[in-house]
């Protein structure tokens, strides 16, 4: 069997995160940017106003039983190689896919080049980031998504893919109705990480077209990552939504405490929880203690809410089989991940998305 086709998973457990940690997050609720004259000047114009060009595709089934909506954003307003890898596999995997793209695509090259494998481009004014490039096609097409059996929400934020995706696709669809996603995170709250969500059968559709319907849109990343990404979590779980990841954040890390490469990256990230159980420059005969304690670093884990892309990337690829990597992970390393530099020599070699592809892709982003 392929090593990815797993079972889908119910999402981790909360974690007990630092007070500080709270702290700051509540101070972002509070202060934050939510109520802003911008945003509420922009929330009451027309969806349409925001739409400034639209172009219809080869592929328009009037009645698609599968969508995806494919949120795209570059600076140079160009259309890489390896997001035409992106929509060809999920073409090939069976859904309609409608590119909303918050860069001004004009090159006729890349028009020529998307038409075969999209049903519609759009043009969009950036409001609400990915989350807002949803919610205005699928408001703008309710008759078309009320009639789905499935709808993929997907964004270009990832490199890849390196692996083929098929096998994603086929796990999940015999998962039953639900929401899928690759990736979960502990993160405030239990969530799906919203890169890759795919939305299956009626009561999951529904509620995903309810949250929409509702959904405050802002210029801001931290109150859309609030309202999107959290708030559909809760949104779901209210609505008692199955949710489900394929990669679920408690074997990750699992796996990433029992090998001792991994641990040795993980530690190196918190130099104060390294401190704790490495007294030298070097972890050599110290890290028989760091095995020995691996229950104590469990336990500190509990107080740091990673994100599996970034923190676990590596894991993710060589134990698990992922076939992507976050783009941000490698143009800016927030969590400055010692070992990212590796990357072109861990991703496979024969995959769909070749190193020079995923690079050129990284020069034009």
């Amino acid at each position: 069997m392929n090593k990815l086709i797993r079972p889908p998973q119910p999402l981790c457990a909360k974690r007990m995160l630092f007070q500080r940690r709270k702290l700051r997050h509540k101070l972002r609720k509070y202060f934050g940017p939510r109520t802003r004259l911008r945003d509420r000047l922009e929330s009451r114009r027309p969806i349409s106003t925001r739409f400034l060009k639209s172009i219809t595709g080869v592929r328009a089934d009037a009645a698609p039983r599968h969508i995806a909506i494919y949120a795209h954003y570059n600076p140079k307003a160009c259309i890489s190689a390896m997001v035409l890898k992106q929509l060809e596999a999920i073409r090939a995997a069976g859904f309609e896919i409608m590119l909303v793209s918050m860069s001004q695509i004009d090159r006729q090259e890349d028009l020529a080049a998307l038409r075969p494998l999209v049903r519609s481009i759009v043009v969009r004014k950036s409001f609400g980031r990915d989350f807002g490039a949803w919610h205005d096609i699928i408001q703008s097409n309710l008759a078309v998504m009320r009639g789905a059996e499935e709808i993929l929400l997907v964004n270009d934020s990832l490199l890849g893919p390196f692996a083929p995706i098929d096998p994603l696709f086929e796990s999940m669809r015999q998962g039953g109705d639900g929401v899928f996603g690759l990736t979960d995170s502990p993160d405030i709250e239990p969530h799906l990480q919203s890169y890759f969500l795919l939305f299956t059968g009626q009561i999951a559709i529904s509620a995903l077209l309810d949250f929409m319907d509702c959904l405050q849109l802002s210029f801001d990343k931290t109150t859309m990552i609030q309202r999107g990404e959290l708030g559909l979590a809760r949104f779901l779980a209210a609505r008692n939504v199955p949710m489900n990841a394929l990669y679920p954040f408690d074997e990750v890390e699992e796996k990433a405490r029992d090998v001792d490469m991994y641990l040795e990256t993980l530690l190196a990230c918190y130099p104060s929880l390294r401190g704790q159980y490495v007294t030298t420059d070097s972890f050599g005969a110290d890290f028989d203690a760091v095995r020995s304690n691996r229950l104590q670093i469990k336990f500190h884990l509990l107080g740091l809410a990673l994100n599996p892309t970034h923190y676990y990337w590596r894991v993710l690829i060589k134990e698990f089989g992922f076939p992507f990597i976050k783009t941000n992970l490698i143009t800016e390393n927030a969590a400055r991940i010692p070992d990212i530099a590796d990357w072109p020599d861990v991703i496979p070699h024969d995959g769909p998305v070749g190193r020079h592809e995923a690079e050129q892709h990284l020069g034009i982003k």
